[in-house]
């Protein structure tokens, strides 16, 4: 479905009308450090993808903690990222606790005997040892995170950017920082000869790739997630950013902005 064009999460006004005979799950996707509006979602189902929003709060609640499953992400650019690849699954039932516990197991209960057809998708031990290290040290990473948007949000106001909105009853993260403009490409050129790089996440809707043709949308079904894709860039964010770097890229953009 189409996104809200403030926030780039999913528009939860439009999950009834999507919703077909086909349709088997919900995923709401906790984009760039926010969470979607959980309470419209678990009024039709309970799935999360928490990949981007470890720490992020909906209403007081946190991210994955909210429906019958959620999925993170620990991929090492995270907001607790680990050494390697590696994610995680929780969730409070038993049943598909079980059923998860197989399925990254090959399927099996006892070695050498599936009970289904599964994967070898354990975490590492030494993946999981980082991040238990790091695990402590995470509302201090989400607290420079905000200190960054933050110094973002002030000095970058009057410069045409349309800057990240943080939509009611969140408390943002900021996995990323994504603001917008629609001479995009030319700013990024600008920025790339000062010797700043920024990412676009993400450049291609995943309706618009090649690989994704089965799906029933096509160009122009999704306007909003469309326009965006043309316009959006993510500012440097992460917690060893320091207030220096963080001067060089406001003065750069607002130079280039002027």
């Amino acid at each position: 479905m189409d996104i809200d064009p403030q926030t780039y999460l999913m528009d939860t006004t439009l999950i009834e009308q999507t919703i077909t005979e086909k349709t088997k799950c919900i995923l709401p996707v906790h984009l760039y450090g926010q969470c979607v509006d959980m309470d419209r979602v678990l009024d039709v189902a309970e799935r999360e993808d928490c990949a981007q929003s470890h720490g992020a709060l909906f209403k007081g609640r946190k991210a994955g903690s909210m429906s019958d499953a959620a999925a993170f992400s620990f991929y090492p650019t995270k907001i607790l990222g680990g050494y390697g690849d590696g994610g995680m699954v929780v969730t409070d039932d038993e049943i598909l606790h079980a059923k998860l516990m197989r399925l990254r197991f090959y399927g099996m209960e006892k070695t050498y005997y599936a009970q289904e057809h599964g994967y070898n998708s354990r975490l590492d031990e030494l993946h999981a040892a980082v991040l238990r290290g790091k695990l402590k040290h995470l509302p201090q990473y989400i607290a420079r995170r905000k200190e960054l948007a933050e110094r973002y949000d002030r000095m970058l106001a009057d410069t045409g950017l349309t800057l990240p909105k943080t939509m009611a009853g969140n408390d943002h993260a900021y996995y990323l920082y994504v603001c917008r403009h629609p001479e995009r490409d030319r700013i990024i050129d600008e920025l790339k000869k000062r010797d700043i790089l920024v990412n676009i996440s993400y450049p291609w809707p995943i309706h618009t790739m090649t690989g994704y043709q089965h799906f029933v949308y096509r160009d122009g079904d999704l306007p909003h997630t469309e326009k965006a894709a043309q316009e959006i860039f993510s500012l440097p964010m992460y917690p060893g950013l320091t207030d220096d770097e963080q001067e060089q890229v406001i003065t750069a953009l607002c130079e280039i902005l002027k």
